[in-house]
């Protein structure tokens, strides 16, 4: 489901400055990362380990074995007896062949099996702010500073492409210069999203997957420095940003009280 948001600058809410650096070697920017690319679901293959997810670890050796049941932490790290073993992201199988190799340091000829008992609860679907002048049909072109945003439920994984394509671009948007914020507000990320190649030639080598909390920034005009343009805008970034823990209720007084009036559109329809 998406929400039309009107964002109210200069909000009553104090904010310190992100501490972006406006010289183009900024730690903030980064490059497109294999991991962040669109991939179709039904190519995902193996379902991957993720924080918060509850697995079953069986460890034998000889004619004994050690049954447990761990949750992944937040640093995607699980107690398997005495060792600490990253598994995030990995298979099942990558998972046994990781705890395996770093088990026989300790005991003889270890045979693992690991198995994903529960997947996370997610107590809310990921939500993603849309923010910039390119955003919508035509004539709604207007720029960040005179208001005007949108935030997207996301019933599924969903990229950039195809969460645009739903909400609407007019003809003022730099497809080729979008960016996605992501991360903390006080150490964001910025990672450059090309969509020009995907709508002109089906090109998805730049059309990344989103995640919960990312603001996608459409311009309207080409920004020559990103860095400065973004510092400009630190106190809604800082804003949206911290969103991410906001349960339903507060994020309902959230909107409230910044005068945000949600309006319904249709759900977003991947294929």
């Amino acid at each position: 489901m998406l929400c039309t948001l009107g964002v109210v600058m200069g909000l009553s809410f104090a904010c310190s400055a992100l501490p972006y650096n406006t010289a183009s070697d900024s730690p903030y920017a980064r490059p497109v990362k294999p991991e962040d690319l669109y991939y179709e679901e039904a190519d995902q293959g193996p379902p991957r380990i993720e924080p918060g997810d509850s697995l079953e670890v069986v460890v034998r050796r000889g004619g004994g074995e050690e049954r447990s049941l761990v949750t992944v932490r937040d640093n995607g790290r699980v107690y398997v007896g005495s060792l600490d073993i990253e598994v995030k992201n990995l298979t099942t199988t990558e998972a046994e062949a990781k705890i395996t190799e770093q088990a026989a340091t300790i005991i003889r000829n270890p045979r693992v099996e690991v198995s994903i008992k529960q997947k996370r609860i997610q107590l809310r679907k990921p939500r993603v702010f849309l923010l910039g002048g390119g955003i919508g049909g035509p004539g709604t072109g207007t720029f960040l500073a005179s208001g005007g945003a949108k935030l997207a439920e996301l019933d599924r994984k969903t990229s950039v492409g195809q969460l645009l394509a739903q909400v609407g671009y007019n003809d003022y948007a730099v497809l080729d210069d979008i960016r996605v914020i992501r991360g903390d507000a006080r150490k964001p990320e910025v990672i450059p999203v090309d969509l020009q190649r995907l709508f002109q030639f089906g090109d998805r080598s730049q059309d990344i997957m989103l995640k919960d909390n990312d603001i996608v920034f459409v311009p309207r005009q080409r920004i020559g420095d990103w860095n400065a343009f973004l510092a400009k805008i630190n106190q809604t970034l800082i804003l949206l940003l911290g969103a991410q823990t906001l349960s339903p209720e507060a994020l309902t007084t959230f909107l409230q009280k910044n005068n945000i009036q949600p309006i319904q559109v249709p759900s977003i329809t991947v294929r």
